[in-house]
């Protein structure tokens, strides 16, 4: 590892050089505000990891930091890694651009493993990339590199309560505190320029939009969809509720499936890379169209509704149970994460080997301890990095951002919220709940109508899905199978995706890979993968049935027609 290692970043602006440091973002420190100067001198004049990751540990904020000390080189990133670093140790890269990657590293060899775990997932699990020179800082992480050498440390983990006490009066009371100082913090990253909200109508967003109406900030909120979809209906009148303006960019299947063959997806795709992850590009239509009418400003801070809360969805069926165990919440891992099904046993091992892996190591008996554990996996992986990179989306117009339901100390209380309220949100959607019907002066049963509810399955839906649950894993499966994923796959159409984001995917392509399993994350991954290419329309070695084919061959080798598929 040479002593000046080689950052790269996609705009110049950003990054601050001084006192042997490079720092991107932004942190608070014991309530002070830090950016630039006096960001790089807080980590200033560190000698060892343990030194440098005590540094980061002092920080609540969104970073990267890359330090030279000596013959040493450091880097680090925020607790959720909103800031990707990647490095190469032999080449003695640093970098935030994938595109260095490729530019300062002669050769790349492909990772097999983790190009499959891209393929199946939409992500490279854990600190690898699809490619084995290289590396990525993981979320919470302090990387130290000397000559060729790599030590890392994580600082910063995400660790969930695993009792199953209810019934703490205190719990709503502890989240409403936390959300009013993220707010506060949040209201000084704006200050007196205008704020972006993608308002969907849900607690997350309109939680963000809540904070800023409190705090009497100059905000434009906007929504995308198809104008009858439940979110777009729901955002419009939560703005109104709030007092805040409100845009809406309408977005059909031809919009995407124009925006998919533009060159602004494709300098997207190449400014982001896809090293370790699906890229997150959902807004950028809708950011596109806002700015083309004059509508958002050049200094706009743009905020996600992002939040921590999203891993404590409703408890997978593979943790319902008595007494689940580690290998229960390895399935429930896989299940959540795998866009694709595939049929290759030596991938299955070591996929599932890793999971287990980067588990606690306390053993799991409770299903509060089995929730925590798959909580604990899905920060580490799928949120932070690819929920938490949609921000990447205000990168590419050089906006300011913040994640303000990924605030530090918000994540902490969250963590401290026992089981039985934090499992489907529950204690987080009664206190964001209670906040907005404050801001909005409405009836807290108003409050609660007027959040965008999932969309309720038809009576016949239902049934399929009950069925479809009660026989996994017993020999009936095998037999139900075709027949439930028959008749998802009659529910969908390609002109009916709520986004309209079947539209990247040629519609030939569409009819002869889609099962009814699929969502728009599984056809990515054929992209990312270098599987398919949905500008020409082509792929190659495409899944039959919805099993992706993971053998050796399959790993190389030119793509095909739509019109030559044989997808079983």
């Amino acid at each position: 590892m040479t002593p000046n290692a080689t950052t790269m970043n996609r705009s110049t602006r950003e990054w601050t050089r001084e006192h042997g440091v490079a720092v991107r973002g932004r942190a608070f420190r014991d309530g002070d505000h830090l950016t630039g100067s006096d960001l790089a001198a807080h980590v200033a004049g560190v000698d060892s990891l343990d030194a440098f990751a005590d540094r980061l540990d002092e920080l609540n904020g969104f970073f990267a930091v890359v330090a030279e000390s000596g013959e040493k080189t450091f880097a680090g990133v925020d607790h959720v890694r909103s800031i990707p670093l990647w490095y190469a140790p032999e080449a003695g890269v640093v970098t935030d651009d994938p595109r260095a990657v490729r530019e300062e590293l002669e050769e790349l060899t492909t990772d097999a493993h983790g190009l499959r775990e891209l393929l199946v997932t939409g992500t490279v699990f854990g600190g690898r990339t699809r490619y084995e020179e290289v590396y990525t800082v993981r979320p919470g992480e302090a990387v130290e590199l000397a000559a060729g050498e790599v030590s890392r440390t994580r600082y910063a983990r995400y660790w969930p309560r695993t009792d199953a006490r209810a019934g703490d009066d205190g719990v709503l009371d502890r989240i409403d505190a936390a959300f009013g100082r993220a707010g506060d913090r949040l209201s000084e990253v704006v200050g007196d320029r205008q704020a972006v909200v993608a308002l969907s109508g849900g607690h997350d967003s309109r939680l963000v939009a809540t904070l800023l109406a409190e705090r009497g900030h100059d905000v434009l909120a906007y929504s995308y969809g198809r104008p009858e979809h439940r979110d777009v209906v729901a955002a419009k009148r939560v703005a109104d509720s709030l007092d805040i303006p409100w845009e809406y960019v309408e977005y059909t299947t031809q919009l995407w499936r124009d925006w998919y063959c533009s060159d602004e997806r494709a300098r997207f795709v190449a400014e982001h890379g896809t090293l370790d992850s699906i890229p997150n590009y959902g807004s950028l239509p809708a950011l596109s169209a806002l700015r083309e009418r004059g509508l958002v400003d050049d200094d706009a801070v743009c905020l996600s509704g992002q939040t921590v809360a999203g891993t404590s969805e409703s408890v997978p069926v593979q943790l319902d149970a008595q007494t689940p165990d580690g290998d229960d919440v390895v399935d429930a891992v896989v299940a959540a994460a795998a866009h694709w099904r595939y049929d290759h046993d030596a991938f299955d091992r070591r996929f599932r080997d890793g999971i287990r892996a980067r588990l606690p190591d306390a053993e799991i008996s409770t299903v509060p301890e089995a929730f925590a554990a798959l909580e604990h996996a899905k920060w580490d992986s799928y949120h932070t990095r690819y929920f938490v990179a949609d921000v990447r989306q205000y990168d590419r117009f050089d906006l300011d951002w913040w994640l303000p339901l990924w605030d530090r100390e918000f994540v902490d209380a969250w963590s401290d919220v026992p089981f039985a309220e934090r499992r489907g949100k529950r204690a987080y959607a009664t206190a964001a709940t209670r906040r907005y019907a404050a801001a909005a002066d409405v009836p807290l049963s108003d409050a609660r109508a007027l959040a965008a509810a999932p969309e309720t399955p038809s009576s016949v839906e239902s049934i399929v899905e009950r069925l479809a649950d009660r026989a996994t894993g017993t020999p009936l499966a095998a037999l139900l199978a075709p027949l439930y994923w028959r008749f998802r796959r009659s529910r969908g159409d390609y002109d009916d995706h709520p986004l309209g984001w079947w539209g990247i995917v040629p519609r030939a392509l569409f009819d002869a890979l889609y099962t009814g399993r699929e969502d728009v994350h599984s056809f990515q991954t054929l992209a990312a993968a270098g599987r398919a290419d949905y500008v020409e329309g082509r792929v190659r070695d495409p899944p039959k049935r919805g099993v992706v084919p993971l053998d050796a061959d399959a790993l190389r080798g030119d793509a095909f027609r739509a019109d030559t598929l044989d997808t079983g």
